[in-house]
């Protein structure tokens, strides 16, 4: 049962400490064909001693790491905990526990120092310790070797489905050449799992031919337990596992966190640390799924790790389990990592992925709760891949894509689709299209608008209707201008229907391409080329049945401005969703009460707006403001200043990268509706925003592994809608709620506030597999540059939150957004592009990544 302590070695002792190596350089590592005794140690209460490991056990002199079995047996405090690491104060973290009169293996991973050796602290009363070798790490540049390539996890061998191995017997498995591990790895990390064992003993794996005795846990009967550990395969692939039990049969299962690659220049290098970054211990609930910060924790990097060595114990678990540990950029798998028995507490060392913004996942899957601590016991680079040239197919032959063009003397065409509830053609309705005052003060005028039509239009038959845009009133003429030719437009239709003659009423947003000074700018022309787009007709609350709306501290606005990633809060499209939920959260617009309309028909009538009673909106909507019936009269209730996604840089590794959107760049951004008060919108439509600040905006960052969106500050505009009806019981006109929509105004900065922010992490979509899988790429020459002006529309899904209403941006045809990159003077890997159109043609590219 403790076959690695059967490994005797004198124990080297001295308190003598020596610098660690400084970890200037990334690690490959070479693995042993079994394990190899280092040395056993006994240890007294509170003792630190120095091993010497270089020179010894198959490590050579210029090792700067090892990976290590370290076997703890004949403990006699209740419970303690051994530390290893290289040199100087000792660190807060652990590597294994052990528990009284129980023998317990976990792997290890340690830095060396100048001199190879290493110290070994014990936390409470005597033990025993056995260290043996699996492997060490060097220089990359005098490894011969590659590095490692993590995965997520991936089963490759459960007995319970084939047959146990019998006491003393073995298996031999094939490991490599398999399951997407390479043929010829150098090595693997595997979790070797001893399931449910029904007496005492251990189990361990080692390259097939070689004498048993490799790494693998030790247990006692009960609940499983697993050890991560180093193997290396023979020249077939095939290693081989050994029940080392005196009696019974033991189930096996086999998963495969990663492999070593054999080629130099390949995988990602190794870096070791001492760093525990889950401290104080916490606590898991049944079923709870933790986020871990990693990057930028205890001096680990923000950014640029692929993968971790992660020491993750379990305090004094009250049942047998098991945890999942996995980077949120991949699925949850369906194989805890980590398994544990009921008792003392547990260590176990397991290599995972991390995201692109350096955090991990970890999933309580049991029925009970324990606290966690997580170690990290060194990283890895996330490098960008092969170093040598990459096989370049053919790339598609680019079609050039002229720039739209329009006559500028056409007059401004806008046009839309009305459809019923059920989405049947709305025919005979008319159609008012409106224009509103942007104003330049941040001053909320104290006054209510009424809105007059600009031009009007009658849906055919098929709910289609088109207007042609008169002479614009000098105001809206000049509003135009000041947009980047491009004028706002809100086309309203109404109606009513039900047995209660319920008013409906449809709001669609449309853009009109407005002359300027004879000529039609980019957007301007886009605009005129905008597709037909459709809305339905939804039904009016009365006044009766209004409640207070929310306010702006009730809105999930300040948490999506938070979230790491917002493109996961992104509303389902034209649908409702709750103001106040971060997450979508999905309404009916047509149930009002106990009665669904979403089946009524509505005809183009008035509808009967109900009894009188109090808009909830300060007393801005007043029968005073009503001078003739059907007016309709608006109100801004508040600007709000909110940061949208537009852009974004890439600079994955030897390079630095800039963004810029210009003084004349400009962007649509979807707007929101609401027929209940703001209890919850829908898209409105597209509007269009130029650049107001008088500048350009962006940044430059450099690499490796930087990469993130630009974030543009626009004024918003919260706006109500009443219409005067003719109340018989005061015989006089009073205002009706109508409606609430918020939008975009112009790209503006606050008072005192940032012209700019960051947006988004977006470094995990570089690097080499998403470069191996795009149709376009192209090589830049060391300390090459290349710019791009992006001219082509690009749709961030979630860019922004207004009072809780979640919408994409759209920047629209333009070369006025430029993204760049400058390549370093590195040769370990060529410096490379990739985009999923042609480079060459500007007008087709959205954005470019970079590997």
């Amino acid at each position: 049962m403790f076959a690695a302590l059967c490994l005797l070695a004198s124990a080297v002792v001295g308190m003598q400490a020596s610098s660690a190596r400084a970890a200037d350089a990334p690690m490959a590592y070479v693995p042993l064909e079994r394990l190899t005794n280092l040395t056993t140690l006994s240890l007294t209460d509170a003792q630190t001693q120095q091993v010497q490991v270089t020179g010894k056990a198959g490590v050579p002199a210029n090792a700067r790491a090892v990976l290590l079995d370290v076997t703890v047996a004949h403990g006699t405090a209740t419970s303690t905990y051994l530390t290893l690491w290289a040199s100087g104060t000792r660190p807060d973290t652990s590597n294994v526990n052990a528990p009284t009169g129980t023998t317990v293996q976990n792997t290890a991973v340690v830095e060396l120092t100048n001199t190879g050796t290493l110290q070994v602290y014990n936390n409470a009363g005597s033990i025993t310790a056995g260290l043996n070798v699996q492997g060490y790490f060097l220089d990359d540049s005098g490894s011969g070797t590659g590095g490692f390539v993590a995965i997520n996890p991936v089963r490759i061998l459960d007995t319970r489905t084939t047959a146990s191995i019998p006491a003393g017997g073995t298996l031999d498995v094939k490991v490599a050449g398999v399951n997407g591990v390479p043929a010829d790895a150098s090595a693997l990390f595997v979790n070797l799992i001893a399931a449910k064992p029904t007496v005492d003993g251990s189990v361990s794996i080692s390259t097939r031919g070689t004498p048993p005795g490799g790494s693998g846990p030790a247990y006692t009967a009960g609940g499983s337990v697993s050890q991560a550990v180093s193997v290396k395969p023979d020249a077939s692939g095939y290693a081989t596992i050994k029940n080392f039990q005196t009696s019974g049969t033991l189930d096996v299962l086999l998963d495969v966190q990663g492999y070593f690659s054999a080629t130099s220049g390949s995988g990602d290098l190794f870096t070791p640390t001492t760093a525990r970054i889950l401290s104080p211990k916490k606590t898991l609930a049944a079923g709870e799924v933790l986020t871990v910060q990693v990057g930028g924790v205890a001096g680990l990097p923000k950014r640029g790790m692929a993968a971790v060595f992660a020491n993750v114990t379990v305090v004094t678990p009250p049942l047998n389990g098991g945890l999942l540990v996995w980077s949120p950029d991949d699925p949850e798998p369906s194989l805890n990592n980590v398994f544990f028995p009921a008792g003392p507490s547990r260590a176990t060392l397991l290599a995972t992925r991390i995201s692109g913004d350096g955090t991990l996942f970890i999933k309580n899957p049991t029925n009970g709760s324990f606290d966690v601590l997580i170690d990290v016991q060194g990283w890895f680079d996330g490098k960008p891949g092969p170093a040598v040239e990459p096989s370049v197919p053919p790339q598609p032959t680019p079609t050039p894509e002229p720039p739209p063009t329009a006559d500028p003397t056409d007059p401004a065409v806008v046009r839309g689709k009305l459809q019923q509830p059920n989405g049947g053609a709305a025919a005979g309705f008319v159609v008012s299209v409106y224009a509103e005052t942007v104003a330049e003060s941040d001053t909320v005028p104290t006054t209510p608008e009424t809105l007059t039509p600009l031009v009007q239009a009658t849906t055919a038959a098929d709910g289609t209707w088109s207007a042609t845009l008169p002479t614009l009133p000098s105001e809206f003429q000049a509003q135009a201008e000041a947009n980047g030719g491009v004028l706002n437009l809100e086309a309203v239709a109404e109606g009513s229907g039900g047995a209660d003659q319920r008013p409906f009423v449809s709001s669609l947003g449309v853009r009109a391409g407005i002359a300027v000074n004879g000529t039609l700018s980019e957007a301007a022309v886009d605009a005129r080329q905008d597709p037909v787009a459709s809305t339905k007709l939804y039904p009016l609350l009365r006044t009766s049945e209004l409640t207070a709306p929310p306010t702006v501290a009730q809105t999930s606005d300040d948490a999506f401005e938070a979230a790491t990633d917002a493109e996961q809060y992104a509303p389902p499209e034209g649908k409702f969703t709750s103001s106040t939920s971060l997450v979508p959260q999905e309404q009916n617009p047509y149930l009002i009460g106990s009665t669904n309309y979403s089946t009524t028909t509505v005809t183009p009538s008035i509808g009967d707006y109900g009894a009188s009673g109090v808009i909830p909106d300060g007393g801005k909507a007043s029968a005073t403001n009503c001078t003739y019936e059907n007016q309709v009269v608006s109100y801004i209730v508040q600007y709000l200043y909110r940061y949208g996604r537009v852009l974004e840089g890439h600079a994955y590794w030897d390079a630095t990268h800039s963004v810029n959107y210009s003084n004349y760049a400009d962007t649509s951004w979807q707007w929101g509706v609401s027929y209940n008060h703001k209890k919850g919108f829908q898209v409105g439509g597209d509007y269009t925003t130029a650049h107001s600040l008088g500048m350009s905006t962006g940044w430059s960052g450099r690499g490796p592994y930087d990469a993130y969106q630009l974030r543009i500050p626009v004024r918003w505009v919260d706006r109500a809608y009443y219409k005067c009806k003719y109340d018989y019981r005061i015989d006089g006109l009073r205002p009706y709620y109508w409606k609430n929509t918020v939008k975009p105004q112009k790209v503006k900065a606050p008072n005192g506030g940032d012209l700019w922010r960051y947006g988004d992490n977006v470094e995990s979509r570089d690097g080499y597999s998403r470069f191996d899988a795009a149709p376009y790429k192209n090589k830049i020459p060391e300390n090459g540059d290349y710019c791009v002006d992006i001219g082509r529309h690009k749709k961030y899904s979630a860019s922004f939150s207004v009072l809780g209403f979640k919408g994409s941006a759209s920047t629209n045809r333009s070369t006025n957004r430029k993204q760049c990159i400058h390549m370093g003077r590195k040769t370990w890997a060529k410096h490379w592009i990739f985009a999923d159109q042609p480079l060459g043609y500007k007008p087709k590219v959205k954005v470019f990544y970079s590997w």
